[in-house]
């Protein structure tokens, strides 16, 4: 399976210390094409299933500063996107008719957050986001080979997460970062939610030179990361927990007279074990980003 996910967002000041911003964001993506063989009774077919499609989100956030260590924010984001899911049956003898289901799970609802970022020292910061739990609306198509169409309105819900970070700069040339999150997918109704989902991740960022006038490989930050997550899942023959867990590095391009960046990574990582789940999952993934136009504005002293 493979897929691409984009994300974007674009801010502006609307006052001193004050900032908004609106964004589009994928929550999830689904791209998969699966086949084999099977038996029922003396019947064998090639059956298939494949999926496509996601949910995404449209944001609008607003940022305020208080005080020279004091950071808000909140968060609205409207949430909607439909999954498809084809289930094909090929029959090997002839003198059957193959069979062909379609599953379009439509969704819409609303999610807010609210956080916050306190700078300790010069080199110490701490951030917190809590986001709540969202209703959605999901309405499910069913379509057969046959044309029958049958159409169900059911409500879903979106767990609540709560994160926390720390940030240390080093040096003027290292930064250090940890994040936790944990998300309360064990509140939902969902079968496959069976557990509280985990996050953990720590990277580092080294910038070699930040003069300007310092070689261009100088002046590109360096960064290296690892990442494991508790997932909420629960397969194999004894119904154990899927984990994952992957290591992720990249750099930065700084554009003429430091305007932007356009940030690469590259990460590898591992979803399940064959041993305890059943089935594992390698996994790669490529991001590449692009953040620039930014400027920082000052009163003028009178």
């Amino acid at each position: 399976t493979e897929g691409r996910l984009r994300a974007f967002r674009f801010g502006v000041p609307i006052g001193y210390g004050t900032t908004l911003s609106a964004g589009l964001f994928p929550y999830s993506e689904v791209h998969f094409d699966l086949a084999d063989s099977a038996r029922v009774d003396a019947l064998v077919y090639d059956r298939s299933i494949r999926g496509s499609g996601g949910i995404r989100s449209i944001s609008l956030e607003a940022g305020k500063r208080l005080g020279e260590r004091l950071l808000l924010g909140i968060s609205v984001h409207h949430i909607f996107g439909s999954i498809e899911e084809t289930y094909s049956r090929n029959f090997r003898n002839p003198s059957l008719n193959d069979t062909r289901d379609v599953w379009t799970r439509s969704h819409e609802g609303w999610q807010i957050g609210a956080g916050a970022v306190y700078r300790i020292g010069a080199r110490w910061s701490l951030g917190g986001v809590y986001t709540a739990k969202a209703n959605l609306h999901r309405t499910t198509t069913t379509e057969t080979v046959l044309g029958a169409k049958r159409e169900q309105r059911t409500k879903i819900a979106l767990p609540a997460s709560v994160a926390l970070g720390i940030a240390v700069q080093g040096t003027q040339r290292l930064v250090l970062h940890a994040d936790f999150k944990i998300t309360f997918s064990k509140d939902l109704d969902e079968e496959e939610a069976r557990r509280s989902a985990l996050d953990l991740s720590v990277g580092m960022e080294v910038l070699p030179a930040r003069d300007p006038t310092d070689p261009y490989y100088r002046r590109m930050p360096l960064r290296l990361g690892f990442r494991w997550r508790r997932l909420p899942y629960r397969t194999g023959p004894k119904a154990e927990g899927v984990d994952e867990a992957s290591v992720g590095c990249g750099f930065g391009l700084p554009l003429v007279e430091n305007r932007g960046m356009v940030d690469v990574s590259f990460e590898m990582g591992q979803r399940g074990r064959l041993s305890r789940n059943g089935a594992e999952e390698v996994f790669y993934r490529q991001t590449v980003s692009f953040s620039g136009w930014e400027k920082w504005f000052r009163r003028k002293g009178k």
